[in-house]
């Protein structure tokens, strides 16, 4: 998987320059269509796993 996605960003890069700010994954181009399976994927299972405990979420990164 870390190579397909290291290719795509090779193959697809535009070469943006960093702005600094922070978007979501629905503004990156294209990610509105996987949104939905990012969502449950990832931001569901970590509310499930971690709940309201930020200091257990810090502590597992």
């Amino acid at each position: 998987m870390t190579k397909i996605m290291f290719l795509r960003y090779l193959v697809n890069g535009k070469g943006v320059s960093p702005t600094g700010k922070n978007i979501t994954f629905k503004e990156i181009s294209g990610g509105h269509v996987y949104y939905h399976n990012f969502y449950n994927r990832t931001i569901l299972r970590l509310a499930k796993l971690y709940g309201n405990n930020l200091e257990g979420l810090e502590k597992s990164f």
